[in-house]
């Protein structure tokens, strides 16, 4: 599994830009990051024409005050750390920009805040997730960087796998305990078995079982805490099951792989994984992939 040793944080000069310069400052003082580019995307906006709107443009703050803007606020932060920083101001579509600066600079690692529903941001989160081809995490408003307690949801496939690999990597140095959520459910037509539903029920979580045992033994957990939680899932709501899984163990991070069903890939996620992009919001949320995983179509999108 590769490092994140590379990180592009997304800053839009709002108030979670502060949360966000913190979190990638812990990522640099626990020796994750060695170089992170900030950059922040002025959104394209067609100006009034006439005497008004050339006034309404000159009020408008140009690049060089938006750079020092960044820096003011950066530098304090970053003033005793070893980590390189870089700071971008591009004009564009926000999730474009930084889908086409994360391929040029060679990221490990997309930061993005996440805000609370119906708060926008101006970058559509689907598309860069989806078309990125790195790791991208999500960090709430006002979160502080602790690392006690993941949450990993699993579904026994490769990208959880990878998920896994990646958890174990940042539970060792903190020691912190690892909790694992299987959503099992009980398959259409099992009344053809001659099995009542809770019977099957039965039967499908005695299979998760197995398959998590199997899954763990060829990782090392060796000195972590960790636990298994193998849910039910009565209602088809996966999302559900994780959100409140991390509200009862209060967890500080979830780490979740992107799962790919065809032959695309993870150019379209699996719906797990983004119903739990949607759903939860206070809680940072790392999605892992493989680096270089839509670096192809990407490359051709960004050509159009």
């Amino acid at each position: 599994m590769y490092k994140y040793k590379k990180l592009l944080v997304c800053l839009d000069l709002s108030d979670i830009d502060d949360t966000l310069i913190k979190s990638a400052l812990a990522f640099s003082n626990e020796n994750y990051a060695d170089h992170i580019y900030f950059i922040h995307v002025v959104k394209e906006f067609v100006m009034p024409t006439g005497d008004d709107g050339e006034k309404l443009h000159e009020a408008l703050p140009s690049d060089e005050q938006l750079l020092n803007r960044m820096k003011k606020e950066i530098s304090g932060q970053f003033a005793n750390s070893d980590c390189k920083v870089s700071l971008e101001i591009k004009e564009g579509n926000p999730s474009d920009q930084i889908l086409k600066w994360a391929k040029i600079k060679e990221v490990d690692l997309i930061v993005l805040g996440k805000k609370k529903p119906g708060v926008g941001s101006g970058v559509h989160s689907d598309q860069v997730v989806n078309m990125a081809h790195c790791s991208v995490i999500f960090i709430p408003d006002l979160f502080f960087p602790t690392l006690n307690k993941i949450v990993l949801p699993i579904d026994f496939s490769a990208p959880s796998k990878l998920a896994f690999q990646k958890a174990l990597e940042i539970a060792r140095p903190k020691n912190a305990s690892l909790t694992f959520i299987h959503a099992y459910e009980v398959p259409t037509g099992y009344h053809s078995t001659g099995k009542t539903y809770d019977e099957f029920a039965g039967i499908m979580k005695q299979n998760a079982r197995k398959e998590y045992d199997l899954f763990v033994k060829t990782e090392d957990t060796n000195g972590l805490q960790v636990d298994v939680r193998l849910e039910l899932d009565r209602h088809g709501q996966p999302d559900k099951l994780i959100e409140d899984l991390a509200n009862e163990v209060g967890a500080d991070l979830i780490i979740i792989g992107s799962k790919g069903r065809t032959a695309l890939s993870s150019v379209l996620l699996g719906s797990v994984t983004v119903k739990v992009i949607k759903k939860i919001t206070s809680v940072p949320l790392l999605v892992v992939k493989g680096k270089g995983e839509n670096l192809g179509l990407l490359e051709a999108i960004l050509e159009l």
